[in-house]
C-alpha cells in the first residue's frame, strides 16, 4: 500500500510517499503563498519520478499550517497530532516531541502508541521557532545551516536576556555595533532559544524519555547539544526530522477508509 502525507508549514513544503517498507520518496521546496498550486505541482512531481499514478495511492493526509489547501487530500490532521505519530514510527520509545517551525514551537507528549497525550505551543512570540534563527541570521550575514558551526567558535556567548524576539533582535544588532564577535552573538541566540524551550516543555510537565526534536530547526546540532546540557538527557535522533510532520500524517493516511472526509 502506498499512502502520501503532505505538511505545509510557513517555510517549508514537504511531501512524503511511504509503501509498506517505510518511505518511498521525499519532496521539500520553499512556502510561498500560492499553497495550493504549489503542493499540488510538488506530489504530481514526486509521483511522476516514482513512475507512479494518481490512483496507485491508496489515500494523502494534508496537515500544516497550509492543509485545508491541499484539495489533494483525503483528510486534514492537526500537525501535532501527526508529529506524535511521525515520531513514534522513528522510534517507538519516543514519549516527548519538541517540533520547532517556522513561526511557533510545540512541545508535545504521546503514549506508546504514537496517540497524543498533551501539549503546549508558545504562539505568542517568534523567539524559539525557525524565523528566529532566519532573522540572526540576516542580521549577522551568516547562512543559516552554517550557524551552528559559528556558534561552536565562540568563547564568551553574549546573553540577549529579553523573551521577544523584537527586543532580543535588537540586543543583537547593538552588540554588533560595540564590535562583539559573531560567533558569541550567535551562540547567545541559539542559548536564547534553549531557554524558551525549556519553559515550554514545563508546560507539559518536563520531558518524558526518549525525548526527540523534529522540525527544520533539528538540524542545528549546536543548539542540540545546548538542549542536552540543559534538560540532563539524550536527545534521540530520528531520520529525517524536518519530515516528521508529513511522515506522522502519511501514517494516518494507511488507517483510512476510502471515504474522502475532512476535518
Amino acid at each position: 500500500m502506498i499512502t502520501a502525507g503532505v505538511d505545509i508549514g510557513s517555510s517549508s513544503n514537504k511531501i512524503v510517499l511511504m509503501d509498506d517498507r517505510g518511505i518511498l520518496d521525499l519532496y521539500i521546496a520553499p512556502s510561498y503563498l500560492e499553497f495550493q498550486s504549489q503542493s499540488e505541482d510538488g506530489y504530481l512531481q514526486l509521483l511522476e519520478k516514482n513512475n507512479l499514478r494518481l490512483q496507485d495511492v491508496y489515500a494523502v493526509v494534508a496537515t500544516g499550517y497550509g492543509r485545508r489547501s491541499v484539495r489533494y487530500a483525503d483528510k486534514c490532521i492537526t500537525e501535532i497530532s501527526c508529529h506524535a505519530r511521525g515520531a513514534n514510527w522513528s522510534n517507538p520509545e519516543i514519549r516527548t516531541i519538541l517540533d520547532m517551525g517556522g513561526q511557533d514551537c510545540k512541545a508535545i507528549i504521546c503514549d506508546e502508541k504514537g496517540k497524543l497525550v498533551n501539549f503546549a505551543m508558545n504562539e505568542k512570540c517568534a523567539a524559539g521557532t525557525g524565523r528566529y534563527l532566519e532573522r540572526m541570521a540576516k542580521l549577522t550575514k551568516v547562512p543559516i545551516d552554517r550557524i551552528s558551526d559559528v556558534a561552536r567558535e565562540s568563547e564568551d556567548p553574549r546573553s540577549l536576556s529579553s523573551l521577544c524576539l523584537v527586543y532580543a533582535e535588537q540586543n543583537a544588532e547593538r552588540m554588533l555595533m560595540q564590535g562583539v564577535p559573531v560567533p558569541d552573538i550567535l551562540a547567545g541566540a541559539c542559548q536564547h532559544i534553549v531557554n524558551n524551550i525549556t519553559q515550554l516543555l514545563n508546560k507539559v510537565g518536563g520531558v518524558q524519555e526518549q525525548f526527540c526534536v523534529s522540525g527544520g530547526v533539528a538540524q542545528n546540532s549546536y543548539l542540540t547539544k545546548l538542549l542536552e546540557k540543559e534538560l540532563q538527557i539524550k536527545v534521540a535522533a530520528i531520520p529525517n526530522p524536518q519530515f516528521n510532520g508529513a511522515i506522522g500524517a502519511a501514517r494516518f493516511a494507511r488507517e483510512l477508509k476510502k471515504i474522502r472526509i475532512r476535518e
